[in-house]
């Protein structure tokens, strides 16, 4: 008898799907709320597009000499809006960036980079 191997392909439509759109706004002292959506012209709709798990979510915290320090990965998220609490004594610049992941935990390239100053 001979064994037949399946394999599962997952489409690879997801590698199409331009980088989110990140909406920042910091929404109250030390809070900051992520809403992300596809970039597809002419949309604001927070669903995910096919093929896609959700977002991946990263910070870095911007020196007042402009500098911007390394990005740390906060979240993976599939349901807009995120909120990220930041542990601040004093108002900070944040910058966020984002990144579609597909269910096999496939990333895509990033979005563009969005500031924020933090309230404390």
């Amino acid at each position: 008898m001979t064994k037949h191997r399946h394999r599962c392909r997952l489409s690879e439509s997801w590698k199409s799907y331009p980088p989110p759109v990140l909406e920042i706004s910091c929404t109250a002292p030390r809070t900051v709320t992520v809403v992300w959506h596809p970039s597809e012209v002419g949309t604001d709709s927070t669903a995910l597009p096919p093929g896609i798990a959700g977002i991946a979510i990263y910070v870095a915290e911007k020196a007042t000499d402009g500098t911007l320090g390394p990005y740390q990965w906060i979240g993976i998220d599939s349901n807009s809006p995120y909120y990220h609490n930041v542990g601040n004594a004093e108002t900070v610049t944040n910058v966020y960036r984002g990144q579609w992941y597909d269910k096999a935990k496939r990333y895509g390239p990033f979005g563009d980079p969005v500031e924020v100053a933090v309230t404390a």
